[in-house]
């Protein structure tokens, strides 16, 4: 696939939306379309990454984000449960 033949940004999208069982406050949304696509990662494949002088980076430059506490907090748990298996 070429860029030329790649859907415009605002391409309609289909979306799964979940409530989490373990809190439900929290709603899981997946973007079926990205999900399902043939899309894939070029990281080590040819990827100069995308910040200048950090090519060893690819384009994970930026990393995760956390939004706040209580988002850490269950990224901590969740390492915590890690074993050499996952």
């Amino acid at each position: 696939m070429t860029f030329d033949d790649e859907h415009p940004a605002d391409f309609d999208r289909e979306f799964f939306e979940l409530v989490d069982s373990a809190d439900g406050g929290h709603l899981i949304r997946a973007d079926v379309t990205w999900l399902l696509s043939g899309w894939t990662c070029v990281f080590g494949s040819g990827s100069r990454g995308i910040r200048p002088g950090r090519p060893e980076e690819g384009c994970c430059s930026n990393g995760a984000y956390l939004s706040g506490a209580a988002d850490r907090a269950r990224v901590d748990a969740a390492v915590v449960r890690l074993t050499a298996q996952t």
